[in-house]
């Protein structure tokens, strides 16, 4: 199981993912892949001694270009999805969705602008 793109940026694990459709269960796919993420980068760490090992703080995004309407900007959380509902749950994940499709094109601006921004500083 694979996510759509990820990235090592400025100390900080990114996970994106590209969805046509509305899918609730991306926390928990955004769970196993940020599991499978830091078994890789941990594979030769001592994970059973007194020394704590470094790990990047991840940060999980969803960008949504489907034709259903949907909110600009939505979190999607993993205790949602969990059968019973508790008020302070030990595990958690948490991503953002934002809608990119038609008439949130607001969001292409800024991320166009973003990118422009990124390719000047490195020219």
């Amino acid at each position: 199981m694979k996510n759509d793109l990820s990235f090592l940026i400025d100390g900080r694990l990114s996970l994106y993912e590209h969805q046509s459709t509305y899918n609730p269960n991306l926390p928990l796919r955004f769970l196993i892949y940020i599991s499978q993420l830091y078994a890789g980068m941990t594979r030769n760490e001592n994970l059973y001694g007194a020394k704590t090992v470094q790990i990047p703080p991840p940060e999980f995004v969803i960008f949504y270009n489907g034709e259903k309407d949907m909110p600009e900007e939505m979190p999607l959380r993993l205790s949602d999805m969990y059968r019973l509902k508790m008020e302070d749950p030990k595990l958690e994940l948490e991503a953002v969705m934002l809608n990119i499709s038609g008439s949130n094109s607001h969001w292409r601006k800024r991320w166009r602008g973003r990118s422009m921004s990124a390719l000047q500083k490195t020219s």
